[in-house]
């Protein structure tokens, strides 16, 4: 292993050297492992699915606020589905990544996005309201479907194209970027890039949020 993979794997602290364990032990270790995350994601997914085929299957729920709301429920089943299944999928293999770099790079990409959107539309909900209630004539007249539609496409859009190019970008600049042993972000070694990733995923959003709410 070179000195650039021990690094990578003392910093993430993902992969765990395996000792001689029980059989039995160990059978139960892996189970847990299986059985509390498939619960939790199944939750996840079936829950948010169910207000998803709801607003689709009433059409009196087609109403302007719910599209924000129904965006966020897809957001939040497909971290279930994508984002917690991916991780539920590296413990069976023990956090090993065997599919190169340019696969994780998506993958990475793809779930930074979704939980990114989920967190956003929390904020959006939020300037909305916040709208409706300073500005009530001027929201009446833009609080319309389809405004809502393309708002919800643009915080998707401005979300896949900041992470894809992030990630792409901070990958092809770490040195650490065609390691294959784990799949996970790089940003994290570096402290700019984990205060910019912070700020962009929480404190911005939550700021925004937390002062409207206020």
């Amino acid at each position: 292993m070179s000195s650039i993979e021990a690094e990578f794997i003392n910093t993430f602290g993902m992969i765990t050297i395996l000792t001689d364990y029980d059989t039995e032990a160990q059978t139960n270790i892996n189970l847990t492992q299986v059985i509390i995350p498939s619960i939790v994601i199944f939750l996840e997914v079936s829950s948010n699915f169910l207000i998803v085929l709801d607003f689709a299957l009433e059409k009196r729920l087609r109403v302007y606020t719910n599209y924000y709301v129904v965006n966020m429920a897809i957001a939040d089943s497909l971290v279930g589905l994508v984002a917690m299944g991916f991780h539920l999928g590296q413990s069976l293999m023990n956090f090993r990544w065997p599919f190169g770099h340019i696969s994780c790079s998506i993958i990475m990409s793809i779930t930074h996005t979704l939980l990114h959107v989920s967190v956003v539309m929390i904020a959006v909900i939020s300037i909305d309201r916040c709208y409706e209630v300073y500005y009530p004539l001027l929201h009446l007249r833009q609080r319309r479907n389809m405004n809502a539609i393309r708002r919800n496409i643009l915080v998707w859009v401005v979300c896949f194209i900041f992470w894809g190019s992030f990630i792409g970008v901070w990958r092809q600049m770490d040195e650490a970027r065609h390691l294959t042993v784990v799949c996970g972000p790089l940003y994290n070694r570096n402290v700019v890039g984990t205060l910019v990733v912070a700020s962009v995923y929480y404190w911005i959003p939550a700021t925004i949020t937390g002062v409207i709410n206020f």
